[in-house]
């Protein structure tokens, strides 16, 4: 299921009115063909560029930039990035997701690299017990046979994709339970 972030990137493309890089509205072709042409030199950047306007999703951010400290190629795949983030002229908006902003470059949370920064914290105890009976009910389980409010409090410090896993492990222990 599509976690908090994913769902804050789709709807930065409705706001913007644009396609998503990923490709919609035929324009995954023209991306493919870049990548074609130019191979493993292709980047990002320039896949996004060629079917602007359009946003690009960039997850987990910080695992890619990671290692741009230690020098070498890393640094230099950095150092483009941000020279690109501040000189395109592409109608392409940026949206980039960290699970740890403490493993980002501090080059890249500079003013002016990105519009804004939010933070979207853990869901509370009451929206795990919604996100777990929304879950259920997508299995065809009805909630209520679950101590939802236990699972919940046990599950304090889990994001809503992995209280996603969290009920499919149920599920899988409840069918081989069955066997």
């Amino acid at each position: 299921g599509p976690t908090r972030s994913s769902l804050v990137w789709k709807d930065a493309d409705t706001i913007v009115e644009t396609s998503y890089a990923a490709g919609s509205d035929g324009k995954e072709t023209v991306a493919m063909e870049i990548v074609r042409k130019r191979g493993a030199k292709a980047t990002a950047t320039a896949v996004a560029e060629s079917i602007a306007p359009c946003v690009l999703w960039i997850d987990e951010i910080e695992k890619g930039f990671a290692a741009a400290s230690e020098g070498g190629a890393s640094s230099r795949v950095f150092g483009a990035f941000l020279t690109w983030l501040s000189e395109k002229q592409a109608p392409v908006f940026v949206v980039a997701t960290a699970n740890d902003v403490t493993r980002l470059p501090p080059g890249l949370l500079r003013r002016g690299r990105f519009d804004d920064l939010f933070f979207v914290d853990l869901p509370t105890h009451a929206e795990r017990v919604e996100i777990l009976a929304i879950h259920l009910r997508g299995r065809s389980r009805d909630p209520l046979q679950f101590d939802l409010e236990e699972l919940a409090t046990q599950a304090a410090r889990l994001s809503g994709s992995e209280l996603e896993q969290v009920v499919r492990h149920i599920m899988t222990q409840q069918y081989v339970a069955l066997e």
